[in-house]
């Protein structure tokens, strides 16, 4: 009876391990509205993070119909020669949404 105890009882504290440390890092990580907050500004800090929604964003926006309008009319209204440009438009026009311009 004694070994079925032992061999019942550690499982359980096994588990009830992991649970505790799981609900202590929860509660230091997510609870914790400063902590919280301090590894979310790290976290978009870090310039992958920042590429990443930079490019997304970018691409968004750039996809949108009334954006393509705007710089299908933008370069429209260039003389031929420079409607050669377009790409090195559409490519600096990524560039300004993303906050690169100014």
């Amino acid at each position: 009876m004694r070994r079925f105890g032992v061999g019942l009882l550690v499982p359980v504290s096994a588990l009830l391990l992991v649970l505790s440390s799981t609900s202590l890092w929860t509660r230091h990580n997510v609870v914790d509205t400063d902590v919280f907050v301090a590894n979310g500004q790290r976290v978009l800090t870090d310039p992958t993070v920042e590429a990443r929604v930079e490019s997304q964003v970018v691409d968004t926006i750039m996809a949108k119909p009334e954006v393509r309008q705007a710089l299908d009319e933008a370069v429209a209204v260039l003389p031929p020669r420079l409607q050669t440009f377009r790409p090195s438009v559409e490519t600096g026009s990524g560039t300004c949404w993303a906050g690169g311009c100014g």
